[in-house]
């Protein structure tokens, strides 16, 4: 079933009815071209060209504009996070991707360097929400505010990163591009979570840890033992963070903080925030599949996954263009399956949980 996601592929499709309907036309323009010489029998070659070049023109105008479903478009998906305000922590929720990997990271970068630490209990989330002129606004002055941020900056260049390797099958593509931490732009690497992470072993505090190994993306997860020998809840990530871009795209960030991918086929702006607004997660939900009590003051912040794209007038024109750039279905359809607050509820089946729920409650 094709998925509305799915630009390039429909883009492919478009285009193989055009050139169907185009030679159609070419055979009614042979046609009409018999019947219009009576016509334009008594003008001027020069104009009887000029004329018949507009009519061209506009037709090819029209052909593109009416079967190419436009060239703009967007996508949100929403989803959420559960912090427990008491602890202010965050709550993992199980087989969700956008839980599972923010709290790794988070759990892993507070445990490692002490000054975002202090920074993160000095100046929590429980300021952010904020009332002016009767709505709801954000605090994004907050330390805690930025060091989430970069949490959710990271996780879509690793998301980038990995959907251009999964497309390509893992292989030295010569469609791709590997930039390493030295030559990712520094408006990348002033990502605190991104340069911690990416740091090598030797250069940080990893000593009396065991390292188990995540050979796909290159990680390590070091965790720390007391002196009994056994694992502490604390761990420390190394993740050797290669930077995997489409071979003549480009990456920045905008003034809006938006993640920017551009070449000359498209220009595609994805951005991963902690919004203003709170999302509904049923009270079964958070009892019997997070095992939380009733009485636990949990926020559920809406994480809001924006994209815009744009593709440029050459990718109408482009057979090769189109399939080198197909991946971005891919990456669209994997920010909506790790993010979709819709999507984790279908795929855990939630719905006929509730009903078993009830039924045996």
């Amino acid at each position: 079933m094709r998925k509305d996601s799915e630009v390039f592929y429909q883009l492919s499709y478009n285009k193989t009815k055009i050139i169907e309907i185009g030679l159609i036309a070419i055979l009614i323009a042979l046609g009409a071209n018999i019947l219009s010489v009576f016509i334009f029998k008594q003008i001027p070659l020069y104009w009887s060209l000029c004329i018949g070049i507009v009519f061209i023109l506009i037709g090819i105008f029209l052909l593109f504009y009416i079967k190419v479903e436009g060239l703009m478009h967007s996508y949100k998906f929403k989803g959420f996070l559960l912090r427990d305000k008491e602890k202010d922590q965050f709550i993992k929720v199980d087989n969700y991707s956008l839980s599972e990997d923010f709290n790794r990271i988070f759990n892993s970068v507070l445990s490692e360097d002490k000054i975002l630490k202090k920074q993160w209990s000095e100046d929590n989330l429980d300021n952010f929400f904020q009332v002016k002129d009767n709505k709801a606004v954000g605090n994004k002055s907050l330390k805690s505010y930025r060091l989430v941020e970069e949490i959710l900056d990271y996780i879509t260049l690793k998301t980038i990163s990995i959907t251009l390797l999964t497309f390509y099958d893992n292989s030295n593509s010569n469609n791709l591009v590997e930039l390493n931490r030295e030559d990712i732009p520094k408006i990348l690497l002033d990502n605190r979570v991104l340069e911690l992470l990416s740091k090598i072993p030797e250069d940080r505090d990893f000593d009396n840890t065991e390292i188990s190994k995540n050979t796909f993306f290159s990680s390590e997860i070091r965790y720390e033992r007391d002196e009994g020998g056994n694992p502490k809840s604390e761990i420390r990530t190394y993740e050797k963070f290669n930077l995997i871009l489409p071979k003549n795209c480009t990456i920045k960030k905008d003034k809006n903080d938006y993640i920017v991918l551009e070449s000359r086929y498209f220009k595609i702006r994805i951005k991963l925030f902690y919004s203003t607004f709170t999302t509904f997660v049923p009270t079964d939900f958070k009892k019997y599949y997070l095992g939380l009590e009733s009485n636990s003051q949990i926020d559920v912040p809406m994480i809001i996954c924006d994209i815009n794209m744009k593709l440029k007038l050459w990718s109408l024109f482009s057979y090769r263009g189109w399939k080198n750039y197909q991946w971005i279905d891919n990456l669209i359809q994997s920010l909506r399956e790790n993010i979709d607050k819709k999507h984790f509820m279908n795929k855990i089946n939630w719905s006929t949980a509730q009903v078993l729920i009830k039924v045996f409650k």
